[in-house]
């Protein structure tokens, strides 16, 4: 690419081959992750290649729950949930779970929040009209492991995924 000619709008990134050490070294930084490709493959618009694969840094933090949203066509089984980060200025929105409920976590889910509805969002801050379309808001009780790729500038979760519920801690353990 860099023999190219492009105008100074292209940056080219420099290419490494040691694949650990910048795996670690974009974590460290805070980087979403790297890319590793074949050095003979060529890029293919609009098609995926087994030679570009994305190596992402995957987080895994603890949130709580304060809504859910049903699944479709059903009032009583949660297709995601909002969850939040008690801080000293209250429960904060950090965003909207729907990966990784199914089967028996939307049973256990269901269970574990719908004893705690209340009619307002226990959230100190604004949540997204979309994101609060359709929600049953909940008291801020029950505690979830949530990976994502990152948390954006403004906190929000990117790609997050639910990974079980933390009955070792409650919401006051994750005081920042």
């Amino acid at each position: 690419m860099e023999g190219l000619g492009l105008d100074g709008s292209w940056q080219v990134p420099a290419a490494y081959d040691d694949g650990a050490m910048l795996f670690d070294a974009t974590l460290q930084q805070g980087l979403e992750g790297i890319v590793s490709k074949k050095r003979s493959s060529r890029y293919t618009l609009d098609a995926r290649s087994p030679h570009w694969v994305k190596l992402a840094h995957r987080h895994r933090y603890s949130y709580v729950i304060a809504g859910w949203r049903p699944r479709e066509g059903t009032t009583d089984r949660p297709a995601s949930v909002l969850v939040g980060e008690p801080t000293a200025d209250g429960l904060m929105y950090r965003g909207r779970v729907g990966s990784g409920i199914g089967g028996a976590a939307t049973k256990l889910l269901s269970e574990l929040v719908k004893p705690l509805a209340v009619s307002e969002s226990p959230f100190a801050d604004e949540v997204p009209a979309i994101d609060a379309k359709g929600t049953h808001w909940v008291e801020p009780r029950v505690v979830i492991d949530v990976d994502t790729l990152s948390r954006s500038p403004v906190k929000r979760l990117r790609q997050p995924s639910y990974r079980g519920v933390r009955s070792d801690i409650g919401p006051e353990d994750l005081l920042s």
